[in-house]
């Protein structure tokens, strides 16, 4: 069981991470603090 769930980490463990998303609020940033949008997030959820 715990051989079967680490190769499967292993095999998702290589895609690389995306930073596509990256500015994708910044629009946001003029009217929220981080704070806020922490609580947007939450609410978005």
């Amino acid at each position: 069981m715990y051989l079967d769930n680490y190769g499967e980490y292993s095999i998702r463990a290589k895609k690389k991470f995306r930073f596509d998303w990256e500015g994708g609020l910044s629009e946001l940033k003029k009217k929220y603090t981080s704070v806020e949008l922490q609580h947007k997030a939450l609410e978005w959820r």
